[in-house]
């Protein structure tokens, strides 16, 4: 399979298209083809060298820790068919190989089932920042109610904070530029407050 990858650590210069072995799924794991992978800032810091005493496989190396695609081949003991459309992550330490290829192993619990007509590169920016959000809410374990105060909120990650909590039942109080106030209420904040001067005493004002 062809894959984006590298041989040695560095800038953006030590990319370049390369052949590996197509990887064969495992007991409980899937193969899925990829239609399109992201490039997040661990991919970034994986490529520099900064991931290098966690990386125990041999190069070349291939990042990408999220995508959307189709089910290729399913190993014994997992559920999916082929044929499935999917999007999840990738675990590219300590092996060293991630999404940035035609085809990419996962477990198969690492993985959503998409809507048979889904955007693969829209689906495909979904499980990092949704992910890394639901993980913190989760770690909150605030209460139906409580107020969540989300700074960015118009950003990657804060546009996801704002949707999951406000669909967690809380009150999301949302920090963003003013040119952005009618997306983030859109996404589901109960209250705007402008970034700039002032905004910690619009906060206290908005939470008592």
């Amino acid at each position: 399979m062809r894959a984006s990858g590298f041989s040695r650590y560095g800038g953006p210069d030590v990319l370049e298209l390369i052949e590996l072995a197509d990887p064969v799924p495992g007991a409980g794991e899937i193969r899925v083809r990829v239609a399109a992978s992201t490039v997040n800032p661990a991919d970034l810091l994986f490529r520099s060298g900064g991931l290098d005493g966690l990386i125990e496989g041999e190069a070349p190396f291939c990042g990408g820790l999220e995508f959307a695609g189709v089910v290729d081949e399913v190993g014994s003991g997992a559920t999916w068919a082929v044929g499935d459309p999917v999007a999840g992550m990738t675990k590219f330490i300590p092996m060293g190989r991630g999404a940035h290829a035609e085809l990419a192993v996962v477990h198969s619990e690492s993985v959503v089932r998409l809507p048979g007509d889904s955007d693969m590169a829209a689906w495909a920016t979904l499980p990092m920042n949704g992910l890394t959000v639901r993980l913190a809410l989760d770690k909150l374990a605030l209460p139906a109610g409580s107020t969540l105060l989300v700074t960015g909120a118009a950003g990657a990650v804060g546009q996801y904070a704002v949707s999951i909590g406000a669909a967690d039942g809380l009150r999301v109080v949302a920090i963003a530029s003013p040119a952005d106030e009618e997306a983030v209420r859109r996404f589901g904040a109960e209250v705007f407050v402008a970034r700039g001067d002032g905004v910690a005493a619009a906060v206290r004002d908005a939470v008592p």
